[in-house]
């Protein structure tokens, strides 16, 4: 997927995340109740200018009705609302909407691999125009492979189509994770 059309010299170019929280917490066997905090967003536009906001908390419940077995995946599914704490504008950091998600979760370990599937749709609210939404259809795909006790290599793929200004869009991500008898996980990557 390519994007032909640049953003506009105000939307935000580059943005590192500051104090990100996750609290992920098991209420039955099968049923986690996910919190998702993006923490300081700092953003520079093209224009260079400097923006700060406070970023949106996402609340998840998260299921799993089939778990791993020899030649099956695990088998989930996650509802998602993103408060809106982030302001649209002047910032463009976030939506100021309230976002609705829905996954179906899909899991699978090979050998040293771990193997990650989510298909997903969304209802997002559309910050230019009040009262409007948009679906938004996607997928992302991600492994992870262990390289020490305490430390996770991790490469990910998302993408989504759907609505006009963003349709059509692949992301990826990957880097390492460092993770300890303790519930705080450090990510670096790019």
């Amino acid at each position: 997927f390519r994007k032909n059309i640049p953003p506009p010299p105000e939307f935000p170019q580059s943005v590192w995340r500051v104090f990100v929280l996750a609290w992920h917490q098991g209420v039955a066997d099968n049923v986690n109740l996910d919190l998702d905090w993006l923490g300081g967003l700092s953003a520079k536009s093209s224009n260079g200018k400097q923006n700060f906001d406070w970023g949106d908390l996402t609340v998840s419940t998260r299921i799993t009705f089939f778990r791993e077995q020899e030649d099956l995946p695990a088998i989930g599914l996650q509802n998602s609302v993103k408060l809106p704490n982030t302001t649209y504008v002047p910032t463009r950091l976030g939506s100021n909407q309230m976002d609705f998600h829905s996954h179906l979760l899909l899991s699978k370990q090979f050998s040293n691999f771990e193997t990650c599937l989510n298909v997903n749709f969304s209802i997002v609210g559309n910050p230019e125009v009040a009262g409007v939404q948009d679906d938004v259809y996607g997928f992302d795909a991600g492994v992870i492979t262990p390289l020490s006790e305490d430390l996770k290599f991790f490469i990910e793929l998302a993408g989504f189509t759907g609505y006009e200004d963003h349709s059509g869009k692949l992301i990826s991500r990957y880097g390492i994770f460092f993770s300890k008898d303790f519930p705080a996980r450090v990510f670096i990557g790019s």
